[in-house]
Order: structure tokens, then C-alpha cells, then sequence
């Protein structure tokens, strides 16, 4: 038989083994937990992926908070001197625009996953990344992906490569990172013949990242944006617009170019049209030879009795065309009727004559102004 104390010592035993082993299985669980975590959330990568779903989710407050995604004024400078055209001094933009920095001209960004990562002599990570971008439309203002070049949506694949570094550890264990260059990129945006381009919506003025107001007629500004990040950048308004253009940042430190030039519309044809058909109305009603300020005239060395009369039998077909500083329309041909009653100089006949009198016509100067109306100049 075996005695109440010896049973009793037993069971204590078994109940040490038992916690004892439960604690072993809770430390193990906490292990695979924390290993885990360290190669996935807290990994390099993961902390690479975060930011791109940030993105993914248009969240670009949650993006720019990543540590180390404000870049440095030397970045600045490296990447607006990196955006200059080729053969050109390369020299920094002043002015550095922050307005694409928001969720809602994000495109799409989807199927994420690190293919690549290795570690140089200092100690940084880079992560390269895989994923599908498509653009947010130009002008539709839908916050829709846009139907550009690269396929179904104009979706097209890139990959990306990060530059990550420790930046100490939460609690000694679980790693914290840092991009040790900025993910960002410059966009820089030229736009001709306007000084507005539209995206997903928005109007920008891009004097504005232009730091000069004064520009009517162009001007190009320097843009943070997201990379990744794609855009279709348009223009449109009731006399002129531009077809969308693509903008595609995927290198992180880098540069991207759009230029968006816009175009007389149909509606700003017609109207100058309108204008020079008017003045050339006005000439008309001149009774003279030789109308003061028009592009018409003929001399007659006979003796003109009463007074010319002029009609205009074809009116100068507009071509609008862009200038160093505004709209102009070049030398461009046109007819015009003489009626007058003549004496010959020569046996004193008196005849009717009807000349056909071919002219052309420049237009110096097509100003816009800012209620929308035309201040055409007639080139001299």
C-alpha cells in the first residue's frame, strides 16, 4: 500500500513537470512568434512592403510618416539636378512643389513581393520589389486607374530597389528600420502654350512650383512625388487642351519628366477666326485705295472718280500657331473685290472696274485675357 505522503509527492512532481513543460511550449511559441516577426513584419522587406501598401491604400499621410521618406535638401538638390534635360548645366531647381504628395492621385499599385535583398559593407539592405502600377486618369477626375500604353488599364510591371538601415529595435528584440534615401522622386512638369495641367481632377498651376507668377505662356516646375507612383497629367480649358501624358516614377532618389503642351481647340480657332473676319469687315467699309491699317490696297495711276468700295471675297482661313511668348497665326492669304468708277488719263474714257485684289494677313499677337476674352494684334 502506498502511503498518503508518498502519493502526495508524486503528484507534485508530475504538476513541476507538467508547468515546466507549459513554460518551455509558451517560451518556444514567444520564439517562433518573435522570429516570425523578424522575418516578416519587421524584416527589411516587410518594412519596404508597408510602405507600399501605404501607397496601395492611397494613404499618403501613413507613407510619409515611414522614417526616413522626407528627403534632405542635398537629396533635393541631387534630384532636381538629375531631372534637367540632357546637355544642360543640370543645376538644382529653387523650388520644390509638394502638392502630388496626396492620396488621392495615386494610381493603382498591386501584387507586391520582394524578389531580392541583399546587404553591402555598410550595413544597409536593399530591397528590390516587384509590383503592377496603372495611372490615375488626367482629366476625368473619377480617381480611376487610366487607360494609357502597357496594357489592360494601362497597368505595366516594374520593380523598384529600397535602400533600408537598422535604426535600433523595439524593446531590444524586434528590429526598426529607416530608408537611408529618400523613396521619393522628382516629377518635373513642363507645361507649353498654359500655365495649368490637370490630374485626377485637379487643376495645379504649375507657376506656382515654378516660383514664377508672371508666366502666361509655359513654364516648368520640379514636383515631389510617391515612387512608385504614375500619373496621366492632361490640360483642358474652353480655348485650348492637351492629349494625357504618362508619368512614371519608379526609381526612389530619381526623376521623371512629363511636358504638356497644349493646343488651340476648336472653339478658340472660331472665335479668332470671328475676330479677323470683323476686322477685316472694318477695312471694308474704308472707301479708299490704300485702307489705313488694313492688309489690302492697289494703286491706280488713272483718275478715280467717287469713291472705292471693297468687299472681301475670301476671308483668311485661321491657323493658330504657338509663338515665343503667345498664339500668333502666320502670313495667310486672303481676296478682296475693288469696285471703282475711273477716268483714263489717256483719252479721257470713263470705265467701271472690278479687280480682284489677293492679300495676306499675319496675326502678331493672340492674347487671352483673364475674363476670357481675345486681344488679337495684326502684324504691321
Amino acid at each position: 500500500m502506498v502511503e498518503p505522503a508518498e502519493s502526495a509527492g508524486r503528484a507534485h512532481t508530475r504538476a513541476i513537470v507538467a508547468f515546466a513543460l507549459i513554460g518551455a511550449l509558451i517560451v518556444v511559441a514567444a520564439l517562433a512568434i518573435v522570429i516570425a516577426l523578424r522575418l516578416t513584419v519587421y524584416s527589411a522587406g516587410g518594412f519596404v512592403e508597408g510602405y507600399l501598401h501605404s501607397l496601395a491604400n492611397h494613404d499618403a499621410a501613413a507613407a510619409l510618416e515611414f522614417p526616413g521618406v522626407q528627403p534632405t535638401r542635398a537629396e533635393l538638390n541631387r534630384m532636381t539636378a538629375g531631372a534637367a534635360p540632357a546637355g544642360t548645366s543640370g543645376t538644382a531647381h529653387p523650388h520644390v512643389s509638394r502638392e502630388l504628395l496626396r492620396g488621392d492621385v495615386l494610381g493603382t499599385i498591386d501584387g507586391v513581393h520582394v524578389t531580392h535583398e541583399s546587404t553591402d559593407a555598410h550595413g544597409r539592405h536593399h530591397i528590390t520589389v516587384a509590383y503592377r502600377l496603372a495611372p490615375v486618369s488626367g482629366g476625368s477626375g473619377t480617381g480611376k486607374a487610366g487607360t494609357g500604353s502597357g496594357g489592360a488599364q494601362g497597368v505595366v510591371r516594374h520593380t523598384s530597389t529600397f535602400t533600408v538601415q537598422r535604426d535600433g529595435a523595439i524593446a531590444g528584440i524586434l528590429p526598426r528600420w529607416r530608408f537611408s534615401s529618400t523613396p521619393l522622386a522628382i516629377a518635373r512638369v513642363t507645361v507649353a502654350h498654359a500655365h495649368t495641367f490637370t490630374l485626377a481632377g485637379h487643376t495645379l498651376d504649375v507657376r506656382v512650383a515654378a516660383g514664377d507668377a508672371t508666366r502666361l505662356f509655359g513654364a516648368t516646375g520640379d514636383y515631389l512625388v510617391f515612387a512608385p507612383s504614375s500619373m496621366l497629367l492632361g490640360h483642358t480649358d474652353e480655348l485650348t487642351e492637351a492629349g494625357a501624358v504618362r508619368a512614371t516614377a519608379t526609381r526612389p532618389g530619381g526623376s521623371t519628366t512629363a511636358s504638356v503642351v497644349a493646343q488651340p481647340t476648336a472653339a478658340f480657332t472660331r472665335r479668332v477666326q470671328t475676330q479677323l473676319d470683323h476686322y477685316l469687315d472694318g477695312c471694308t467699309k474704308q472707301q479708299v485705295l490704300q485702307p489705313t491699317g488694313c492688309p489690302m490696297g492697289k494703286r491706280i495711276d488713272n483718275r478715280v472718280l467717287g469713291s472705292p468700295t471693297w468687299t472681301i471675297t475670301h476671308y483668311p482661313a485661321v491657323q493658330i500657331t504657338p509663338g515665343d511668348d503667345g498664339w500668333t497665326m502666320p502670313a495667310t492669304a486672303g481676296t478682296a473685290r475693288l469696285t471703282v468708277r475711273v477716268q483714263s488719263l489717256f483719252d479721257g474714257s470713263v470705265s467701271n472696274e472690278k479687280d480682284t485684289v489677293p492679300f495676306t494677313v499675319a496675326i502678331k499677337s493672340i492674347a487671352i485675357q483673364p475674363d476670357g476674352s481675345l486681344a488679337i494684334t495684326v502684324a504691321g
